[in-house]
């Protein structure tokens, strides 16, 4: 899940990565003859880590060491990043 948000990944690259990237399988100590993965089990997995407190607290701290030993500065973020609702009406009900 942090390669996916680190990399700025869908679910379906990710996958990609993680079937056929042997740097991540290498990463992740998987065996490339026996790796599989869904796309129905990667959504269910990244539903249970983001509502998870402890995936969480562990994503955050992962995401604070990583930052400070890239000294990245993040104190400025870009605005299009901030944006989570869509522009596209909404297609329920009567218009």
């Amino acid at each position: 899940m942090f390669l996916k948000e680190a990399l700025n990944l869908t679910t379906l690259q990710m996958i990609h990565h993680y079937l056929t990237d042997a740097s991540w399988q290498y990463a992740l100590n998987l065996n490339p003859m026996e790796v599989s993965l869904r796309k129905r089990t990667a959504e269910r997995y990244l539903a249970v880590f983001a509502e998870d407190d402890l995936a969480t607290a562990v994503f955050h701290e992962v995401t604070t060491v990583v930052v400070a030993g890239l000294e990245l500065d993040i104190s400025r973020q870009r605005l299009d990043s901030t944006h989570i609702f869509s522009d596209m009406p909404p297609l329920v009900g009567p218009a």
